[in-house]
């Protein structure tokens, strides 16, 4: 029997995370040969060369696209996309994959649709049909799904949303977020040990932070970010566990500031790997920031979340969210609230909207069973 000869498209930690269990299904699958084209941060020594936690788990890499401008300045997103679209676009060329697959709204995700459409070759959209009216995250994923031969959307607003762009609805697979798929047989690791590790103390409350810039209008800077962590520390009393943000434009500053501060109470980091992060969100005392993970996994640890500024603006979120303004005054308000044990109560009997645990299956699946004939032929 031919094999689907299916690459998978990665160049975040974010993303490779999410994608892990996927590729796992992928790999020990005998009707699947798995091709993971790995690019971007994880081959920046200024994002955290991640690419040594996908050699970690074992995955075979069959391309590198080491595509991003460095250092990120001046015209570096046009650049580092230019970059990618000769490089992918060169690989599609003379590998000709059955399917490549892709998660997401990343703005180098252009690139790859682009090229995907030029050569023929059917592409796999996975988490289109999200709404983030706050960064060109959206744009970008909307982009994507007109492009893509297939979806699998997390929730049943989000197939409404690729529905009404005009996608037919054979097409698309409800299938729910993939990275959750792996949250409930995940081994742990214990908070002594994951504390000791990471320099924080075991007495006191942990804030989880995650920052990347607000793409369009771009509130989420040094400054403010620096002043969320010394008021989190000393008028809330609590520690902070920082991971690094993302080469949008911006993220690298950042990264430098928050690494500049030398402040005991703040450890960062630029990746924690998927365990150690899942690990985190099992015992820190919240979620702050504006990273999709607060809206989409942290409901599964029953961890409240304070989502900051305009980047998942009108997303679908669960009940352990607080969406406020980039605002100090705003986030100093919140913090008590999502500590209380009133706003728990909201949440913490309620179900993650965005899936049940057996997104990767349904996508294996339906991967398998659709027809290929006419999946260029698009209305």
């Amino acid at each position: 029997m031919k094999k689907l000869r299916t690459a998978v498209f990665t160049s975040s930690r974010s993303e490779y995370g999410l994608l892990k269990p996927l590729l796992k299904l992928m790999a020990d699958d005998k009707e699947f040969e798995l091709l993971l084209l790995v690019g971007g941060g994880h081959l920046s020594n200024l994002f955290g060369y991640t690419k040594t936690d996908i050699e970690a788990d074992k995955f075979p890499i069959a391309a590198e696209f080491d595509f991003l401008a460095e250092p990120p300045e001046g015209d570096y997103l046009t650049k580092s996309l230019a970059k990618l679209q000769e490089q992918i676009g060169s690989w599609l060329y003379n590998n000709k994959p059955d399917w490549i697959v892709v998660l997401g709204d990343r703005f180098e995700l252009l690139a790859v649709a682009a090229a995907a459409l030029l050569h023929k070759i059917p592409l796999a959209h996975i988490s289109g049909g999200d709404i983030t009216v706050g960064a060109i995250d959206n744009q970008v994923r909307h982009a994507v799904s007109k492009i893509a031969a297939v979806h699998f959307p997390a929730t049943e607003a989000a197939k409404d949303t690729l529905l009404a762009l005009g996608e037919e609805q054979w097409r698309i697979c409800l299938a729910g977020e993939p990275g959750l798929d792996q949250i409930a047989d995940m081994n742990y690791l214990p908070k002594e040990d994951l504390f000791k590790q990471l320099g924080l103390d075991t007495k006191l409350p942990v804030a989880l932070m995650t920052f990347h810039p607000d793409t369009l209008i771009n509130l989420i800077n040094p400054d403010f970010i620096k002043t969320v962590i010394n008021n989190l520390i000393s008028k809330h009393n609590m520690q902070v566990m920082a991971t690094g943000s993302n080469f949008d434009e911006g993220g690298a500053e950042i990264n430098k500031a928050i690494e500049l501060m030398n402040n005991p109470l703040c450890k960062f980091t630029m990746s924690l790997g998927q365990k150690r992060y899942y690990s985190m969100l099992k015992y820190a005392a919240l979620v702050i920031g504006n990273s999709s993970s607060g809206i989409v996994e942290a409901q599964s640890f029953k961890i409240p979340v304070i989502n900051v500024g305009s980047r998942q603006q009108d997303r679908l979120s669960n009940p352990n969210v607080i969406h406020v303004a980039a605002d100090i005054n705003a986030i100093d308000k919140a913090i008590p609230k999502a500590l209380s044990a009133e706003f728990s109560s909201r949440f913490s009997d309620k179900i993650n909207v965005y899936g049940d645990g057996k997104a990767c299956q349904r996508i294996i699946n339906f991967l398998k069973r659709i027809p290929r004939e006419n999946l260029l032929q698009k209305r």
